[in-house]
């Protein structure tokens, strides 16, 4: 009588063909699932540039409506960059406000004063009269979980024309230029905002040469500059 024997567990060649098939899906998918996580990073990026901008736009303009804005030309341009950072759970925010001569100043509101690190201490408004620190804490109010961050916001006539803001707290100098005499942004050999195209890393848009993920309103899409 022959005896009858269970099989139990795997032998050697289904645990390797096993193996073999979990590689080969990994392989597939985690390229993929990083894919969408970097996509959704840049998207949520790109989301505070412009929130960020457009909250900029809205305090420039309540200064405007109490005259004391920027010029309503289009050749009246600054670049405004904005400084966050924390230390022993404080957070400041700096403000630094270019060409401030296309900006109405008087005696008692001076854009050509120097913006200084304003901190969540720093919340009575009525107690502040320079504007560049009025900014700082205006941005602070609009978003106060922001800890750390580095914001560049080209505007015109009191609009933002562009902006990026990195969240690493650095600039990022190849999405930087200037307004020539007409108003308009000049493009560079990395970045063109008119046509809304950047150099990117060479392979992501979103992402610098350095693996940061940079978020632009508006969103720059990844092209060579032609000079």
């Amino acid at each position: 009588m022959k005896k009858i024997y269970n099989k139990k567990g795997f032998t050697l060649v289904e645990i390797i063909v096993v193996i073999a098939i979990i590689g080969v899906l990994a392989a597939v998918l985690i390229p993929v699932m990083l894919g969408f996580v970097t996509s959704s990073r840049i998207t949520s990026a790109n989301k505070s540039a412009n929130e960020i901008g457009e909250a900029l736009a809205q305090t420039l303009t309540k200064y405007d409506t109490a005259g004391k804005g920027m010029l309503a030309t289009h050749t009246a341009t600054s670049i405004i960059r904005v400084e966050v950072s924390s230390s022993s759970g404080k957070t400041t925010w700096k403000t630094t406000v270019s060409d401030t001569d296309n900006f109405l100043s008087d005696t008692d509101f001076d854009w050509t004063i120097p913006g200084t690190a304003m901190s969540t201490d720093d919340t009575n408004i009525e107690n502040i009269d320079k504007p560049q620190n009025l900014i700082s804490i205006e941005l602070m109010k609009y978003f106060p979980d922001i800890r750390n961050g580095y914001g560049w916001f080209a505007v015109s006539g009191g609009y933002v024309k562009a902006a990026y803001f990195n969240d690493a707290g650095t600039s990022v100098a190849m999405l930087e230029t200037d307004f020539d005499e007409n108003g308009k942004l000049e493009a560079t050999t990395t970045v063109d905002w008119e046509k809304k195209i950047a150099m990117w890393d060479g392979t992501n848009e979103g992402i610098t040469p350095d693996g940061e993920i940079v978020g632009t309103c508006p969103a720059l899409t990844i092209s060579t500059i032609s000079e």
